[in-house]
């Protein structure tokens, strides 16, 4: 059997459906489908991971002055520890570098020690937390990874 390729490209308006199934089969709070289209429409960039034109994970971000916020990044479940997740992190971090952002923030549910884990390993590290900034009264863990701009001045 051969391996299909995986390359991360940024996303388009025809994998809204796509990152909507992933979104709602894998997080708590996840956004509705019309949040995701009204997204696609503002100035956030969307990058997704495709396998064969099939879309595997996804992360939406929202890039405002030097700062880029992750809103949203999640992984089909079927295809949960190949890597997907690091490789769009790893092309987000070189997006905001070449784009001079000198950090990347998000926020994570406390209770979430997969996805803490996963953004330490990545070089985030916790900054401070939210109390009860979730509907369910749940704390947010702030986490924030610093950039070096390669950027050409």
């Amino acid at each position: 059997m051969m391996m299909r390729e995986r390359k991360v490209r940024k996303a388009t308006t025809n994998d809204i459906n796509s990152i909507h199934e992933i979104e709602k089969n894998s997080i708590k709070s996840a956004w509705s489908f019309e949040q995701l289209k009204t997204a696609f429409l503002q100035e956030n960039y969307h990058f997704c991971v495709c396998d064969d034109g099939e879309v595997l994970g996804y992360i939406g971000v929202k890039i405002t002055f030097d700062e880029c916020e992750i809103m949203n990044i999640a992984v089909k479940e079927s295809e949960r520890g190949k890597g997907i997740g690091g490789e769009l992190i790893k092309a987000l971090v070189e997006f905001c570098q070449q784009n001079k952002v000198s950090r990347i923030l998000l926020e994570v549910r406390e209770s979430n020690n997969t996805a803490i884990t996963f953004y330490k390993r990545h070089e985030f590290h916790e900054i401070f937390k939210r109390k009860k900034y979730y509907s369910d009264g749940e704390d947010a863990v702030i986490m924030e990874q610093k950039l070096v701009s390669l950027a050409q001045e």
